[in-house]
């Protein structure tokens, strides 16, 4: 009885194991067929264009709206100051901390106290601003009648 009932186990469990390992392999099979595809599809699309070895050109305007996304060691006082011009109209009192100034990448350490639905107009807000920007830690305190909150906003900054 249990040598019946272990060797349907044992039948049982290779035939998963069987089909696992095929279903494995038929997907790596698909996907290096996409892989393939993709890469294919490029290159003739490349040929096609005569932009083989070459970079696109991208227009003046293209560039400054581009250039738009990110800071600059110029730009950063003006964007301190739309953050305040948020906090002004969704209603939060905005601390900011010391920032973080690298040559990629300004962090800002936000502090904010308001209702909860001014903490989280202040975070669509933020979410929604022009830039590359990324809201990375995001802490929310219930006091006693109003929320505090530190948000940890990352922006990227252009170089140049």
């Amino acid at each position: 009885m249990i040598n019946n009932r272990l060797r349907q186990l044992t039948i049982a469990s290779g035939l998963i194991s069987f089909v696992i390992i095929a279903l494995w392999a038929s997907l790596f099979y698909i996907i290096r067929q996409d892989k393939e595809f993709v890469l294919s599809a490029g290159q003739s699309s490349q040929m096609n264009t005569g932009q083989t070895g070459k970079n696109f050109s991208l227009s003046q305007d293209k560039l400054d709206k581009l250039n738009q996304y990110f800071l600059t060691d110029k730009t950063v006082v003006k964007f301190i100051e739309e953050l305040e011009n948020i906090s002004k109209e969704t209603g939060v009192k905005l601390a900011i901390g010391q920032p973080e100034d690298k040559a990629t990448e300004l962090k800002l350490n936000l502090s904010t106290l308001g209702t909860f639905t001014q903490t989280m107009k202040f975070l669509q807000s933020l979410e929604n601003l022009p830039y590359a920007s990324k809201v990375e830690r995001i802490e929310l305190r219930k006091g006693e009648s109003l929320w505090q909150s530190v948000f940890i906003l990352r922006i990227l900054k252009d170089k140049k």
